[in-house]
């Protein structure tokens, strides 16, 4: 059906440029490069190296950034669920949920993606150097940041109140007088806490390279990280206060406050005092 639409027009055009042709005097078939099945190789040398240079030095640590930060996004959210839950089972829940939960999420969001941005930036100067020092760097950090929330949270939900500068006031002394009297450190205990941290460092071995990342999802995360910090106080400003105090001490991120007490006790603001009053 289709002969007359596309067969004779063909051989029509064919029969013309013939003719042409033969008026024309052009009786060569023309230049005929033999390619075989071998790719074909159009980039120039130069244009080569600039794309390695440019997997090497960007593509593949922001990708790999991506792959283990999201890593530590999921198990952060994880034991950050088992407060909750079992703040829950414990004590119960009194008041709004959601404006719990909305609290938690903004705080817990605001502190991952802070410190995504400052493990960044030292995460791709040393990948640069070596990557494999870079790639232990980027998952201690994460490492160190899932143990404290797992151990700050444990204290909130023994003693009911997040742990703060006050800590550094105490002597190790007191510090083991305290831990001895509570009875919180025994075998079991001890057994417990190894095996969470042989399963942190499981995870983070295995889980990172099963994350397929595309790198426009990476470069977008990374400049999440750079948005969040820019507008770190707007994001804080829609936090509002609970009036239940369990409720606003279990929103609280426990990492973030426990940071930010140490230094405002370590670093505290001078207060401006006039002389001539």
């Amino acid at each position: 059906m289709i002969e007359p639409f596309v067969y004779h027009p063909f051989v029509v055009w064919s029969a013309i440029n013939g003719f042409a042709d033969y008026f024309q005097d052009v009786k060569s078939w023309g230049v005929i490069t033999r390619a075989g099945f071998a790719p074909q190789q159009t980039a120039t040398p130069a244009l080569i190296q600039n794309t390695d240079a440019y997997k090497k030095n960007i593509y593949f640590p922001v990708q790999q950034f991506a792959q283990v930060f999201l890593t530590g996004i999921i198990l952060f959210l994880l034991f950050r669920g088992f407060e909750f839950g079992y703040s829950y089972w414990k004590h119960g829940l009194e008041g709004s949920v959601r404006h719990l939960l909305v609290n938690s999420l903004l705080a817990d969001f605001v502190f991952l993606f802070s410190s995504g941005i400052s493990f960044f930036i030292p995460f791709t100067a040393i990948y640069q150097l070596h990557q494999k020092t870079a790639d232990w760097f980027l998952k201690g950090a994460f490492f160190v940041l899932i143990l404290m929330q797992i151990f700050l949270s444990q204290y909130f939900l023994t003693t009911l109140v997040p742990l703060g500068a006050d800590v550094w006031g105490y002597s190790m002394a007191e510090i083991k007088l305290t831990v001895g009297a509570s009875g919180v450190l025994n075998f079991w205990t001890i057994a417990l806490i190894l095996g969470v941290m042989a399963l942190l460092v499981w995870v983070f071995k295995k889980l990172p390279t099963k994350l397929k990342v595309h790198i426009n999802m990476a470069w977008l995360l990374v400049a999440s990280c750079f948005i969040v910090i820019l507008s770190k106080k707007p994001i804080r400003g829609r936090i509002r206060p609970i009036a239940v105090e369990y409720n606003q001490n279990l929103s609280v991120n426990k990492p973030q406050y426990f940071y930010s007490s140490s230094i405002k006790y370590f670093f505290p603001k001078q207060q401006f005092v006039n002389i001539y009053d």
